[in-house]
């Protein structure tokens, strides 16, 4: 009896080794499976468990790795697919350069509309209005 035990300890036996590292580019929970799936290729990896709402991906190994190296190998796995992971958490940048073009873009686009509809001209190519969503 106490060898049958044993053996019912061994086979759930929890990995010495776990690792966490934040995620960036997930957006959601498909996200979660395409990360795992990429990570458990690694013949390092025994567990992996990606979490869209920590932005996080967890996993065990049975060996100590160097996790300089380890970073550099899944994130040339993950890049092709937009994610990366790293030690911190990577906050999101916004662009105000391209930002301020789109609604520079935006501006253009209501003032045509509003000239054309001043000018009596959305009335000849729309019949008695031209409403706004015509325009888009």
């Amino acid at each position: 009896m106490e060898n049958k035990m044993e053996r019912t300890a061994i086979n759930k036996k929890e990995f010495a080794f776990k690792y966490e590292y934040h995620v960036s580019g997930m957006h959601c929970a498909a996200c979660e499976i395409v990360i795992e799936k990429k990570i458990q290729k690694l013949d390092i990896v025994k567990n992996v468990n990606a979490v869209f709402l920590d932005k996080k991906v967890y996993f065990e190994s049975e060996v100590d790795i160097n996790r300089d190296e380890f970073l550099t190998e899944v994130n040339d796995i993950l890049k092709h697919d937009g994610y990366k992971i790293s030690h911190t958490k990577i906050k999101h940048r916004i662009n105000f350069r391209d930002l301020a073009i789109g609604f520079g873009i935006s501006a253009v686009i209501f003032g045509i509309f509003f000239l054309l509809q001043e000018l009596g001209i959305a009335r000849i190519l729309g019949g008695r209005s031209m409403s706004l969503a015509l325009v888009f």
